[in-house]
This record gives structure tokens, sequence and C-alpha cells, in this order.
């Protein structure tokens, strides 16, 4: 004799059963809309620091080519670590163009990690990349505004030294001179 119990169990569960192991791992295959949204969004925030970057490295470059003379012949640090920054620069530049290909390829239900590891990797990589290129700049600055004064120094005149007081004066020559009724006390 057949069991209605066992029937109805057999034929009601394994579809539900079915349905609901599908709808479980649809759970991850719905971030990937969000997870895709926040790689562009981390893509954007490092283009816009690395634009910036480029106008600060480029302020820094035409600040430079103003120096002459010693300073200008005794840069070769400064523009090794300035051509560092640049370098970095342009690598985070390279990242963050082949990064809608890798959000693409990240995207598969394959692996469903690959775009958070994604993420992690890029934002990791860009941040180390923007600390550095920051340090090379504020290095090349700082070397920019030494060789400044110093070039500064140079190229003005020592001030001439204020001429003696003559005999009998309290106030010495070339400073504020008395007027009205102090004017008679010299």
């Amino acid at each position: 004799m057949i069991n209605l119990r066992t029937v109805v169990s057999t034929t009601l569960l394994g579809p539900l059963l079915g349905i609901l192991l599908a709808a479980s791992g649809c759970g991850r295959a719905n971030d990937t809309p969000r997870l895709q949204d926040e790689a562009r969004a981390t893509a954007q925030e490092f283009q816009e620091r690395f634009e910036e970057l480029s106008r600060r490295a480029e302020a820094i470059s035409k600040r430079g080519n103003t120096l002459s003379g010693p300073s200008a012949t005794n840069s070769m640090d400064a523009q090794r670590v300035y051509r560092e920054a640049v370098t970095a620069l342009e690598d985070g530049r390279r990242i963050l163009q082949g990064l809608p290909t890798r959000i693409q390829a990240g995207s598969s239900p394959e692996d469903p990690d690959a775009l958070p590891k994604l993420i992690d990797s890029v934002r990791e990589r860009l941040e180390h990349a923007v600390i550095a290129i920051n340090a090379d700049l504020d290095a090349v600055e700082s070397w920019i505004d030494v060789a400044a004064r110093h070039q500064g120094s140079r190229s003005t005149p020592p001030a001439a030294p204020a001429a003696p007081a003559p005999a009998g004066s309290t106030v010495p020559a070339g400073g504020p001179q008395p007027t009205g009724s102090d004017a008679a006390t010299r």
C-alpha cells in the first residue's frame, strides 16, 4: 500500500527544498551589484585623489624650475624623489584604468569572494601609493623651500650697517627722530 504521507512529503518537500537551497545561494549573487558599485566608488575616489596629486606635482615642478644657480644644479636627490612620485602616480592611474575589466571579471558567480578581495587589495595598494606619493612630494617641496631660501640669501646683498650716532646724540642715526617737545633734548 502506498503511504499518502510519503508521497505528499516527497512530492512537496523535494521542490520546496530545492527552492530554499537556490534562494540561500542567491544571497551572494544579489550582493554583486552593490559590490560593483562599491568598487566603482573606490575607483572614483582614488581617481580624484590622483588628479589632486598630479596638480600638486605639476605645481612643484613649476616652482622647482624657477630655481637657478647652485641650487638648481645640486638637485639630483630631489629630482630622483620627484620622479619616484610621478612614476607612482602613473602606476596608480594604470591600476585605475584596468579596474573596470577587473570588476567585471571579479563578478563571476564561480568565485563570490573575488570582488570583495579585489576591492580590498586595490584600496590597500592605492592607499599606500597615495601615502608614498605625498611623502615624496613633501620632501621635494621641502628641498625647494630650502633651496629658494638659500638662493634668496645669495642674491640679496647684506644690509648696510647703520651709521654711528653723532657725538652727544641719544637717537642713533637712521632711527626715528624725535619730534615735538622731545626734539630739543637731542
